[in-house]
């Protein structure tokens, strides 16, 4: 029998999974980088969006929420914030929220 911890765990990883390998993401639209950094004030109708790891994130309802602060968000609104997310090791809690925050594809070039 498996304990209830142990279910935890293996939930979470395969959220995890899900966020990095994009599965069921299939409906989502894709944009372009110039159509992300058209989204790079919190205060106006466009509202925020980055990219990490190719999937495109309207963070502008989660700026104020975000423990690191408002101002690393902003630093990186409209643009790629991969390494930033990278760099930090965010937790599988930060990553399933991530993935509530989805709105699309980064398109290739």
């Amino acid at each position: 029998m498996t304990s209830l911890a142990g279910r935890l765990v293996a939930e979470s990883c395969v959220a995890v999974e899900k966020h990095d390998s994009g599965v069921g993401d299939d409906h989502l639209p894709y944009y372009t980088r110039q159509d992300v950094s058209k989204h790079a004030d919190p205060y106006s109708d466009q509202g925020c969006w980055v990219v990490i790891d190719n999937y495109v994130y309207d963070i502008t309802k989660f700026m104020h929420e975000h423990p690191g602060g408002f101002e690393i968000l902003l630093e990186h609104a409209g643009y790629d914030a991969t390494n930033g997310f990278r760099s930090i090791n965010h937790s599988d809690q930060a990553k399933q929220r991530l993935a509530t925050l989805r709105i699309g594809r980064l398109k290739k070039n």
